[in-house]
């Protein structure tokens, strides 16, 4: 599977790029691009990235026009990243960045929500509605979430139609998002019990619907849930009662911090949340998610 592949590179190259091993970095790129062209922009951006760290600034700007030249774009915010500061007063970029807007505009102009449903083999335990993270998919996460079908669960992952990058979302629009879920849920049957789930972004979107109520679940279950501690505590005090979580954390994460405080203030509000923390991993799915989600499944609906 090349979402395995890549995963596999990205920690490599990222990797080498912490120890500062730029031009290794770029032929690993290099070496694995060919099986990977799904991964096309990312690895094209990555090189941009690379060459900006080696102060090569005719080819950071190189790897951005190939990009181009191959119908890619970049959210603006990508192109913030200080890797590209050797070129960001180019004329170069501020062309390409023209470019990529245009690109964006269109591709939210024509983007919709759209889903996958899996269904169990008999009658479902429950309604799993995963959520991916920023810059995520269907097609890059939903294979995480479709193992809870092995669990009994019907397990719906849903795409936002708030696009980041070419078949990349996120969910930057919070009431937009919670809006779209609804009406998921409405067309699909919303079943009972429903857990909230996600990654990253989508994992601080589960939390914030359910303890807010927005969405009638029984419960989340994040994997390295983003989000900003302040917003989380009002909705703790005043979530419905019974709601409960389950965190699936790296200790590496800089996620780790804020959801062992999350954890803590439902504990101290009557709710009851728990934290599986994996030591060593970074922003990231542990290895061996299956049994992460049956852990955090029963817990939820033990």
């Amino acid at each position: 599977m090349q979402d395995a592949q890549f995963k596999r590179l990205r920690d490599r190259v990222f990797a080498l790029s912490e120890r500062q091993a730029y031009a290794e970095a770029l032929a690993l790129i290099d070496e694995h691009a060919e099986a990977l062209t799904q991964f096309e922009s990312d690895l094209l951006f990555w090189r941009a990235c690379l060459y900006g760290r080696l102060g090569n600034r005719s080819e950071a700007i190189r790897a951005l026009q190939s990009a181009a030249e191959r119908g890619h774009w970049y959210h603006e915010r990508m192109l913030r990243d200080p890797d590209l500061d050797i070129i960001r007063d180019s004329a170069e970029l501020a062309d390409l960045q023209r470019l990529f807007n245009e690109r964006h505009q269109q591709a939210q102009a024509e983007a919709k929500p759209e889903r996958q449903v899996w269904e169990p083999a008999g009658q479902p335990c429950g309604l799993l509605v995963a959520l991916h993270g920023a810059g995520g998919s269907i097609l890059t996460e939903g294979d995480y979430w479709r193992q809870a079908v092995q669990l009994g669960w019907r397990v719906a992952m849903l795409q936002s139609s708030q696009v980041f990058a070419p078949r990349r979302y996120h969910w930057q629009d919070a009431a937009k998002a919670i809006e779209e879920v609804r009406r998921h849920l409405e067309e699909i049957g919303e079943g009972s019990p429903i857990v909230l789930a996600g990654f990253s972004m989508g994992g601080g979107l589960a939390i914030r619907a359910t303890l807010s109520g927005s969405i009638p679940a029984c419960g989340f279950l994040a994997v390295a849930p983003s989000f900003r501690t302040e917003q989380m505590g009002p909705l703790v005090q005043t979530a419905p009662r019974g709601v409960r979580g389950y965190v699936v954390v790296g200790t590496e994460d800089w996620c780790y911090g804020p959801a062992k405080e999350l954890a803590l203030a439902m504990k101290q509000a009557g709710l009851a949340c728990d934290v599986e923390e994996h030591p060593g991993l970074g922003h990231d799915y542990p290895n061996g998610f299956g049994s992460s989600l049956r852990r955090g499944l029963s817990f939820l609906h033990g």
